[in-house]
C-alpha cells in the first residue's frame, strides 16, 4: 500500500459516484420490475462482466469447497440480501433518503468490527457512531421511536441493507477473499440465491420492464456492481481499507443531489440536516491521522 495518490483519489471519486448514483437508478427501474427479479438480473449481469475480467487478468476460479461455503454467505450478505431490502424499501420511500441511510455502512462496520475483530472501538468512533445514529433518528422522526408507520417499516430496509454490507466487510477481514475473483463469485452466489425466489414469487416472464427501465437495471449491473466492484477491490489493494471508506462521504450526497435533480423528490427540510450529522458522525468514526495511513513496516 501506498500514500494516497491522485489517482486513487480518482477511483475513490468515481466509486463515491457510482454508488450514490444506483440509489437513481434503483428508483427508475422498481417502478416496472420488482425487487427480487431486478436483484437477480443485476446480479447475474454483473457477475458475468466480472468474471471476464478477473479469467483476463489471469485469475482461476477457486474449487475448494470452503471458498465456495465462504461465497455463499458472501453472496447473502454482499448482494443478495441488501439488493433486495434496498429495492424494496424504494418502492416506498424517495432514493434520496434511501442514499443517506446508506451512509450507516461504516457505524455498523464500528460496532461490529470491535466484537468479531482486533479492531476495537476507541471513545472517538464511539462518540461518531453516536452522532451517526442522531442523524437517523432525525431523519426518520418520532415514529421511528414508536415502530409505527409504512415509511418507517421502508426506511429500515435500506438500514437493514448497510447493516449487511457492513457484515461483509467483517466476513471478508476474517476470511480474506479481497481479489476480484471473490467479488464475481460472491455476486454470482447472489444470483443463485435470488434466482429461484425471483421465479416463484414474481414471475418474471410476465414482467414488461420499459425500455428506460431496462437501461437503469443494465447500468446498475455493470457501473454500480461490476465496475464499482473491480475499481474497489483495486483501491483497496493500493491504499488500504480507511482511505477507501471515504466514499461514504460522497456517495449518499450524490444520491440526495440526483434525487432531487433527476426525480424531483422533494425530501424534508430536517433530511438535510440529517445527512449533515450522519456525515458529521461518520468524519468523528472514521477519522485517523495522516501517519496513521501510513502501513508499518512488514505489514
Amino acid at each position: 500500500m501506498h500514500e494516497p495518490r491522485l489517482a486513487d483519489y480518482a477511483m475513490l471519486l468515481f466509486l463515491g459516484l457510482v454508488w450514490g448514483a444506483s440509489f437513481l437508478f434503483i428508483g427508475v427501474a422498481v417502478k416496472g420490475v420488482p425487487p427480487l427479479t431486478l436483484t437477480a438480473v443485476r446480479c447475474v449481469i454483473a457477475s458475468l462482466a466480472l468474471l471476464l475480467v478477473a479469467r483476463a487478468m489471469g485469475y482461476a476460479v477457486p474449487r475448494e469447497v470452503r471458498a465456495w461455503l465462504i461465497f455463499l454467505a458472501l453472496g447473502l450478505t454482499n448482494s443478495g440480501i441488501p439488493f433486495v431490502l434496498i429495492a424494496l424499501g424504494q418502492t416506498r420511500i424517495d432514493s434520496s433518503l434511501a442514499a443517506i441511510l446508506i451512509a450507516t455502512v461504516p457505524l455498523f462496520t464500528l460496532v461490529l468490527a470491535h466484537w468479531f475483530t482486533d479492531d476495537k472501538s476507541t471513545p472517538r468512533r464511539i462518540a461518531g457512531a453516536l452522532i451517526g445514529f442522531g442523524g437517523i433518528v432525525l431523519l426518520m422522526g418520532p415514529p421511528a421511536l414508536l415502530g409505527l408507520g409504512a415509511d418507517i417499516a421502508a426506511q429500515l430496509m435500506i438500514v437493514g441493507g448497510a447493516l449487511c454490507f457492513s457484515i461483509t466487510q467483517i466476513l471478508v477481514k476474517r476470511y480474506g477473499g479481497a481479489l476480484l475473483i471473490g467479488a464475481a463469485c460472491s455476486i454470482a452466489c447472489s444470483a443463485l440465491w435470488t434466482i429461484p425466489l425471483a421465479l416463484i414469487l414474481e414471475r418474471p416472464w410476465q414482467i414488461e420492464p420499459t425500455l428506460t427501465e431496462a437501461g437503469a437495471i443494465v447500468i446498475l449491473a455493470l457501473a454500480s456492481t461490476a465496475a464499482a466492484h473491480f475499481v474497489f477491490f483495486v483501491l483497496i489493494g493500493r491504499t488500504g481499507p480507511q482511505f477507501v471508506t471515504l466514499n461514504n462521504y460522497i456517495a449518499p450526497t450524490v444520491g440526495m443531489a440526483l434525487g432531487i435533480a433527476v426525480l424531483g423528490e422533494a425530501p424534508r427540510w430536517s433530511a438535510y440536516v440529517a445527512l449533515a450529522v450522519i456525515l458529521l458522525g461518520i468524519a468523528i468514526a472514521t477519522w485517523r491521522p495522516r501517519a496513521a495511513l501510513v502501513p508499518a513496516v512488514g505489514r
